[in-house]
């Protein structure tokens, strides 16, 4: 390379020399490694400390011969050079918030993992502690009975344990309760809304229905009730909605498929209306959508009951449940009615047009007890 290089006698002329011999290794070389990359597999000998700095390695020389390599590239290069044994470990990571999903996180979940494996693989008879006072007899009823509380031990008339149990610690931790923390509410009505879908309920209704969608709005909490047949129903529910309430700005929901994908997504797109989705698996975080849910259960149950009806009402039910709690006080906007911070206009229950959807249930039990009688 250096006697051809002496053969130039300008300086442009040997940096094109040195790009076209270089560049052209440096694209063979990328070649090589995505290969590389793409079929390389942990070893059994080989340590997960080991194999990830191999990977590594690898993207660095990569990134050397000019390829453009992200931290997720690392990521998806790592997971697929993992065992079947690991295939629980991919799964819960995949199912991480985009904030955890860095490479720091995910190398340090795999290299805990692999030394979980290994605790559980390889136990030292040796350390095995038998019985040989008081203190140990206790410790060992305590686990023969699945670790349960000095309670339910002392009722059986058993040894209860006094000393601290790292192992109970360890299995009944459960996550933080997610506070409420500061947020914001909007100020003026129909610009933010609360959404989520419930069921599949069985039975049917009359109708085919199978699916209630709430749409609960942000500021005065008034709630409106879709039934659906299929999920896939919500999509044009949720845009004639958008379309009849064009001051809607902003939806939060959970991530299904019906709010993320598809031609909701893109009608959202061209009306300037942002999707808020939670993360998967976290409906704390759409819990205003998941508490109405709950309420209007809880209230058509009770009508259903009192009835006499079939559950096939249950639709009505919940309809009824939902005019109801608009107009009933509510604690999360400071003991007004939803109907009132909506229309600026109580809903007086006295009268007769307000009382008109509210022994709906009622009619329908008298005419079906009528006939079976």
């Amino acid at each position: 390379m250096l006697s051809s290089l002496q053969k130039k006698d300008i300086t442009f002329k040997i940096w094109k020399a040195l790009i076209s011999t270089y560049e052209a290794k440096g694209a063979v070389n990328q070649i090589l490694t995505r290969k590389r990359l793409e079929t390389i597999r942990k070893s059994k000998g080989t340590s997960m400390r080991q194999h990830i700095d191999e990977i590594l390695k690898l993207v660095f020389d990569l990134r050397v011969y000019g390829a453009e390599v992200s931290d997720i590239d690392s990521i998806v290069y790592i997971w697929m050079s993992l065992p079947k044994e690991y295939e629980s470990v991919k799964v819960a990571l995949e199912n991480q918030p985009n904030v955890n999903l860095t490479l720091e996180f995910v190398t340090q979940r795999l290299i805990d993992s692999e030394a979980l494996m290994n605790d559980s693989k390889f136990v030292d008879k040796s350390s095995i502690k038998y019985p040989t006072d008081n203190s140990d007899i206790d410790d060992l009823w305590h686990r023969r009975c699945g670790h349960s509380c000095n309670q339910s031990l002392k009722q059986l008339g058993l040894p209860t344990i006094s000393s601290f149990c790292e192992v109970c610690t360890r299995a009944k931790q459960c996550a933080t309760p997610v506070g409420k923390g500061p947020r914001r509410r909007e100020t003026v009505p129909m610009v933010m809304i609360h959404t989520d879908i419930f069921g599949p309920i069985v039975p049917k209704t009359f109708a085919g229905e199978q699916y209630f969608m709430t749409l609960i709005d942000d500021y005065s909490r008034f709630t409106e009730v879709r039934l659906l047949k299929r999920k896939s129903d919500a999509a044009s529910e949720l845009k004639n909605f958008c379309q009849l309430n064009p001051s809607v700005k902003k939806i939060r929901c959970d991530n299904g498929k019906e709010y993320v994908d598809g031609e909701f997504l893109k009608f959202t797109n061209e009306a300037g209306i942002k999707i808020d989705p939670s993360p998967r698996h976290t409906p704390c975080f759409n819990g205003v959508a998941e508490r109405v849910n709950r309420s209007f259960l809880e209230k058509g149950r009770a009508m259903i009951f009192e009835s006499n009806l079939p559950k096939t009402f249950w639709g009505f039910a919940v309809l009824t449940a939902s005019y109801i709690n608009n107009r009933m006080p509510n604690t999360s906007i400071d003991g007004h009615t939803p109907y009132y911070l909506k229309y600026n206009t109580h809903a007086d229950l006295k009268k007769k047009n307000m009382l008109e959807y509210l022994p709906l249930l009622h009619i329908l039990s008298y005419l079906i007890l009528k006939e079976r009688n």
